[in-house]
């Protein structure tokens, strides 16, 4: 993500060089460097977007799901999604051991909910998007 009038990065490989805003401990940060950038320490992805906002920072990695959270918290935000990485990672429940019928009560809730829109209608509620497909 960067800030709307930003065009110099467009892909993860223009990072080089540039600030990306990224809590230390994250996974995005040592993305982020594994691409050349350099990282300005902050502590979560609503201070990270502003840096990007404020022109403090190039950029920030995060996920959209984080990206879209804060849009619908500031809508007139001046941060973009300019790239994506194709692989996804699956979010899942924890649950005790033994808990099998738990498990499996929860999954065909959640195949019911998805099925008939009710995921869909969350997401857009609370993302202004369906963030249910992917």
């Amino acid at each position: 993500m960067v800030a709307k009038d930003n065009n110099d990065i467009k892909d993860f490989a223009d990072l080089k060089g540039k600030r990306s805003a990224q809590s230390l401990t994250s996974n995005y940060g040592s993305r982020a460097e594994s691409y050349g950038a350099t990282l300005v320490s902050t502590d979560g992805f609503s201070k990270a977007a502003d840096l990007v906002a404020q022109g403090r920072a190039d950029a920030t990695l995060n996920s959209d799901v984080s990206f879209y959270d804060y849009l619908k918290q500031n809508p007139n935000a001046n941060i973009k999604i300019v790239n994506q990485v194709k692989d996804s990672t699956p979010s899942a429940a924890m649950f005790q051991k033994g808990q099998e019928d738990l498990v499996k009560q929860v999954d065909e809730v959640l195949t019911q909910l998805k099925q008939d829109g009710t995921l869909k209608s969350i997401s857009e509620k609370y993302f202004n998007k369906d963030i249910t497909q992917g």
